[in-house]
């Protein structure tokens, strides 16, 4: 499975909501350029550092960026959970 995957069936998973499948593309574009500008470089948390990075970077009044670390924390933690089982 990838982050795109997981974030189309994450509803069923972590109970949020719905993502289409055009704003899964999105996310994951956004965490590529989080990662291409060095702003995310895989940490499972997001901290006052990240956070202006990305406020210094884009213009993120809706929290998208933010948004899709979590999310793809999310996606990371639910791979470990999955490997531990099998």
């Amino acid at each position: 499975m990838n982050f795109i995957e997981y974030l189309q069936i994450r509803h069923t998973i972590e109970g949020g909501r719905e993502i289409k499948e055009k704003s899964a593309h999105q996310y994951n574009n956004r965490l590529k350029n989080l990662k291409k500008n060095k702003i995310y470089n895989g940490e499972n948390y997001i901290d006052n550092q990240i956070l202006r990075k990305i406020k210094g970077h884009y213009k993120d009044t809706t929290n998208h960026y933010s948004r899709t670390i979590k999310y793809y924390n999310e996606f990371i933690n639910y791979l470990n959970k999955t490997q531990q089982k099998a």
